[in-house]
Formats: structure tokens, sequence, C-alpha cells
């Protein structure tokens, strides 16, 4: 969802790294690539662990819930060409679920304050899983909600913790370049796009043959 669909990432970033910054001594804005597309719980543990948080989960989680409302409700906005793109989609009978690491709450305000809702048969949350991203298992849900195969789906991805969960899963991953995550590596994207449009573009082969 984010930085996929909603663009959050920009504030997030800003907001965010106030608040890890005040309750983690050891984290700075140099950290911003290891937290991106992690699940809450696991954020709350990797700042205990490596950065030196002290702060109780429920504070932690009722801290980002406040930011959430505030982000998806009035700072977000959609990335460039999502309505036309998942209409497309739609109109070709590709079955479409969603897989982030953000809390159900978080999905719900977002979808429903653009309209998103009725392009997915399914949505899955870190919440609905035993282990998030990297793990296989939020894109193994996904694509058993859905009804199809692995090696039959594609993920698009803007975090190599997603792109490495997608991957473990058996699907084929398209990495994409949002303009905000030059930090990310994509060493194990099948693909990079810089436009959500062109997941429509057949994917060239080795042989110069397209295929979709």
């Amino acid at each position: 969802m984010d930085g996929v669909l909603v663009d959050s990432e920009r504030a997030w970033r800003q907001t965010e790294d106030e608040y890890l910054e005040r309750i983690a001594p050891e984290y700075s804005k140099a950290h911003q690539g290891e937290v991106i597309g992690i699940r809450l719980e696991d954020l709350h543990r990797l700042m205990q662990a490596k950065f030196g948080a002290v702060v109780s989960w429920e504070a932690f989680a009722q801290r980002y819930h406040e930011l959430g409302q505030q982000i998806y409700l009035q700072e977000a906005s959609l990335i460039p060409g999502v309505k036309q793109t998942l209409e497309i989609l739609k109109r070709r009978a590709i079955a479409m679920g969603l897989a982030s690491s953000s809390p159900h709450i978080w999905i719900d305000l977002a979808l429903d304050r653009f309209g998103l809702r009725p392009y997915f048969r399914a949505l899955l949350s870190g919440e609905d899983v035993a282990h998030g991203k990297p793990a296989p298992d939020i894109y193994l849900a996904a694509v058993k909600a859905l009804g199809k195969r692995p090696q039959t789906c594609w993920a698009v991805e803007d975090a190599d913790v997603g792109i490495q969960s997608a991957k473990a899963a058996g699907l084929f991953v398209v990495g994409f370049r949002n303009g905000h995550n030059d930090e990310q590596r994509f060493e194990k994207a099948d693909r990079v796009i810089h436009a959500l449009s062109e997941i429509l573009l057949p994917q060239p082969s080795p042989r110069g043959r397209g295929k979709m």
C-alpha cells in the first residue's frame, strides 16, 4: 500500500524520524531504509534491540496509531496513475490483492478515503500472519485468498523487505521506483519500473519477445 498505491512515505519519514530519534538514542535518519516496510510490532522490537528505545509497546502503538490517523486522513495522496492502472487491470479480469505490513485500521483509512476498496479481492495486513516481511507469510496468505498459485502471481513492491518477502513466496516481483526510495537496492527484483502504469506493458524476454 504505502509507496505503491498511496504516497505516504514522505509524511511518514518526517513524522516518524522525529519520534524515533526522540525515543531511540542510537537511531538517525541514516537508518530510514531499515524501518520501511516492516510491521509495527517488528519495528518496536528493532527499536529496542538495535537502537536502545525504552518505550513500552502500548505507548509505541498508541503514538503510531495517532500518526496513522493524521497521515492517512490528511497528508497522504494517491501515487500518480493508481486508479487508471487498477481500472485497466480490473477490466482485464486480473485478480488483485493487497499485502501490506500496515495495520488493518490504516488500510481501511486509505482504501476508503481514496475509493480503492472495490479493486481488491483480498486484503491482508501484517496483523494477519505469524511473521511479517521479509518472511513470505503475507504473500502466501494473499495468493491463497485469491485462489491462485504463487508462480502465476506478480507482486509490486517499493521496499527491499517486501521484495524479499514476495520472492520467498515464489512470486514474480516488480520493484517500483517511486521517487522517494533510492536507498532501496532492489537486488532481488525481477523487474524495475518507474511509473505504476508500466506494469501494463509487456515484460521483455531475453530474446526480445514480449510476455505479460
